[in-house]
This record gives C-alpha cells, structure tokens and sequence, in this order.
C-alpha cells in the first residue's frame, strides 16, 4: 500500500468508525491552565496565559486540544514570548525550536551513558517484552 494515501483511501467511507473527540470547555481550559501552573509553582501567570489565550482566536481554539494547551502554557509561560499575532504555524514552530533545544540537553546527557549501560538497557527492554507476551 502507498504510504501517499490520504485518510479516505486507506479508509474509505463505512469500512471504518472514526470518533471526533469534543474539545474542553472554557472552563476545563482554565482549570487546566490553573492546575498546570500550580504544578510548575508558577501560578501567578494563570491569568497572564488565559488572557493571552482568549484574545488570540487561533490559540483559543488550539486549547481545546488537552496536548496542544499543555504545550501553549509552555510557550505562552516562557520569558520574552511574544503571543500578539502568533498563528498556529508560529506556535508549532516555537514548539520544534523547544523540542530541538530540550534535545541538545538530552544528547549531552545521552552521550554520557556507556555501551555497557546501553547494552544492559536493551536487556531489560528485551526482558520485558517477552513477559508482556
């Protein structure tokens, strides 16, 4: 099968049930936004990212989305992000440019872990998947 099919190809209508998942209210969003912060001890920017939310439809509607919120109070809660104007391209953006940077720290880390621990990890890994069987 083509790996270039869009998803009525590969499942065309009635062969498959596809579920649309509801988006949160306004107010799960905020309490989502509110517990999130509280666990980073940043609480004090609750409103600061809700209100930068509510005035940027695009993000509003991206917030919607559990994943996608968790990730804006991310990038909405950094130093020196400006929210003004940013679309949904310039969030996923500042998304891969934190992703990529969060990777550097994690290859340094990565770089210090020797064959043998690697070895021994891939035992355990292969360990486990056979119990899981």
């Amino acid at each position: 099968m083509s790996s270039s099919l869009l998803p009525w190809q590969l499942f065309p209508i009635g062969k498959a049930i596809v579920y649309d998942i509801a988006g949160l209210s306004p107010d799960s969003i905020r309490s989502f936004v509110e517990r999130r912060l509280a666990a980073k001890s940043k609480s004090d920017q609750s409103d600061h990212v809700i209100r930068k939310l509510e005035r940027n439809a695009d993000l509003y509607r991206m917030a919607g989305n559990p994943f996608l919120l968790g990730l804006l109070i991310h990038i909405i809660s950094m130093p020196n992000t400006l929210i003004e104007g940013m679309t949904r391209a310039n969030v996923y953006g500042e998304i891969v440019n934190w992703i990529v940077a969060h990777g550097r720290d994690v290859m340094s880390v990565s770089e210090r872990i020797s064959g043998n621990d690697l070895k021994a990890l891939e035992e355990i890994a292969c360990t486990a998947a056979s119990i899981r069987s």
